[in-house]
């Protein structure tokens, strides 16, 4: 289903811009089971080493890059986290351990639950870019998880991501 859609992007991210398709990170899961989390690249290709986290407007982003983030479909890519285990499609997102290392309270918490495409924050607070707002729905979720709170999440995101195409 998401076969074609991932080509197109992947061809136009090469035409945009040299470098790799996919950008390929170690994130910290469920239990604490590392795994690397796959994303469509929509910076510049530049080492991380390189890197200043930028909070808007950063320069090193792509044109095709401020789209696929715009839609969030910059993290197609992890449906294949999913089939192979490591995520879920509901649940914290997974963060690099530097953003994770400074509170063991939360990050335990947040290692009790597998880390999902979306999450409450994703529906309720996407577009605030408060960290600690994150990490309170993130917690709110692992206390509450249930099929049904899944499912709410699920068909919310669905309305997120089409009034952003």
């Amino acid at each position: 289903l998401f076969a074609l859609p991932m080509l197109a992007i992947a061809i136009a991210i090469k035409c945009g811009s040299p470098g790799p398709v996919l950008y390929r990170q170690r994130r910290h899961g469920f239990n604490n089971r590392v795994f690397t989390v796959l994303k469509f690249r929509s910076m510049r290709h530049e080492p991380d080493a390189a890197l200043k986290q930028v909070e808007h407007n950063d320069p090193r982003v792509t044109k095709i890059g401020a789209y696929l983030r715009r839609t969030s479909l910059d993290e197609l890519p992890q449906l294949l986290n999913v089939l192979r285990g490591e995520m879920s499609l509901v649940g914290p997102r997974p963060l690099a351990y530097d953003e994770m290392k400074f509170c063991p309270t939360w990050r335990d918490a947040r290692l009790s639950v597998s880390p999902g495409l979306t999450g409450l924050w994703q529906v309720k607070a996407r577009n605030r870019n408060r960290f600690a707002e994150w990490i309170r729905y993130d917690l709110e979720y692992v206390r509450t998880h249930s099929l049904l709170l899944d499912l709410y999440i699920l068909i919310r995101t669905a309305r997120v991501l089409l009034k952003g195409v």
